[in-house]
């Protein structure tokens, strides 16, 4: 049974590799704007004066880059930049958005109980909860969320990119969406705007702003830092996705832990990047 889902699944992998490609230019105000055959961007915000973070997929990982982006947050001016992420890169690009208390954030996000949580799917309903329990749309800038996600559409996948988001909820299940793979998070499909709707990482460049970020933040960010691959678009890494067939092997709040660490430990590269909050030193 499992190995046609996982058939299943790798051939989706295949396709929509081979289907969602493309790069585009920064663009303006709209609500469905074409760039490409086979890219669509929702948006309803401009970039065009803003730099930009992307935020790759993960897996479970997606816990370590919450750490990395908690500390930027926390030490760095973010007001110039928009967050475009999929998959786990969606919920942390969500994150950065929001306006205030982010270790409250945290720490809702830590009280769930994920020993007996067998899937990411249950743990995204979890998070879903514990977010919209604490949030309201206002202390979030969805404005400067952009999410990536691989959609089938006239008989062939694409990459659609949101931000014209109505409101938080609807930005959560958009990065529900931009997460979801096929029998590994959830049932075979996942609709969003009555949508079938991939995971983002799907996609070959699932994010705004072209080829090049300002900053591209990945679950291997400083190695890839030491190989000087930070340049270059970052595609599905199968390796970051197999974390999700193995939760047990990883404690989530570790890896949070030690994201957090990691940037604090090169803080000196991150202040190559970023101007620092005048109150840190």
């Amino acid at each position: 049974m499992f190995g046609i889902q996982y058939q299943i699944f790798y051939y989706l992998l295949l396709f929509t590799n081979v289907y969602s490609f493309g790069m585009f230019s920064k663009l303006f105000h709209g609500t469905i704007i074409k760039s490409h055959k086979n890219i669509i961007l929702n948006i309803n915000s401009t970039y065009n004066e803003k730099k930009v973070i992307t935020i790759s997929p993960g897996g479970f990982r997606g816990f370590y880059m919450l750490g990395l982006c908690k500390y930027l947050k926390e030490n760095y001016e973010l007001k110039d930049y928009v967050f475009s992420g999929a998959s786990a890169g969606a919920w942390n690009s969500l994150f950065l958005s929001l306006k205030e208390n982010d270790d409250d954030f945290i720490n809702y996000i830590f009280d769930i109980d994920y020993t007996n949580v067998k899937s990411l799917q249950l743990i995204e309903e979890n998070v879903k909860k514990a977010v919209l329990n604490n949030y309201k749309t206002e202390d979030f800038k969805l404005d400067k969320v952009y999410i990536g996600t691989t959609v089938w559409r006239k008989f062939r996948f694409r990459t659609v990119i949101y931000n014209d988001f109505s409101d938080l909820e609807d930005a959560i299940n958009c990065c529900i969406g931009s997460s979801h793979i096929p029998f590994v998070t959830g049932n075979l499909f996942y609709k969003y705007r009555n949508l079938l709707t991939f995971d983002g990482g799907f996609s070959k460049y699932p994010y705004v702003d072209g080829k090049y970020a300002d900053v591209h933040i990945t679950p291997s960010y400083w190695e890839d830092r030491k190989k000087n691959k930070l340049s270059q678009p970052a595609n599905l890494n199968i390796k970051d996705y197999t974390t999700l067939f193995s939760k047990k092997e990883h404690d989530l709040k570790i890896m949070y832990l030690q994201g957090y660490e990691d940037a604090k430990n090169n803080r000196h590269v991150l202040d190559s990047l970023f101007l620092r909050k005048k109150n840190e030193k």
